[in-house]
């Protein structure tokens, strides 16, 4: 269940979770990479910043490695994104020490998953 300060945007074939308070931010910076700079050098995927009201924000691509990142690059079989995202809000929720996820999204086209978290 999704907690009451984060919103979920549904469009035809695209999902979107974004904090409310950085909603139009989060959303654009996901869905169309508006006002992200990308980080060179820095893991496997894509990861940019992104500014929000209250400070910068992290967006990461998913991408595969290894073998199978040859051949599948940035699909995957089941909503890894939304799994990562809802196993770090848990984890934010109990104290951890990490960042309050700010949201994620992810677009399904024939049982293939792609996705950004932030």
């Amino acid at each position: 269940m999704l907690p009451d300060h984060y919103v979920l945007e549904h469009r035809p074939g695209h999902w979107a979770i974004a904090l409310s308070e950085e909603e139009e931010a989060v959303r654009a910076a996901l869905l169309e990479e508006k006002g992200c700079e990308l980080l060179p050098d820095v893991g496997r995927a894509a990861v940019s910043s992104f500014s929000l009201a209250t400070g910068e924000g992290i967006r990461r691509s998913y991408r595969r490695g290894g073998f199978m990142g040859k051949v599948l690059h940035d699909q995957f079989f089941g909503n890894r994104m939304r799994r990562e995202f809802e196993v770090s809000l848990a984890y934010y929720q109990v104290g951890g020490a990490i960042p309050e996820p700010l949201g994620v999204c992810w677009r399904r086209e024939w049982g293939i998953y792609r996705g950004a978290y932030a």
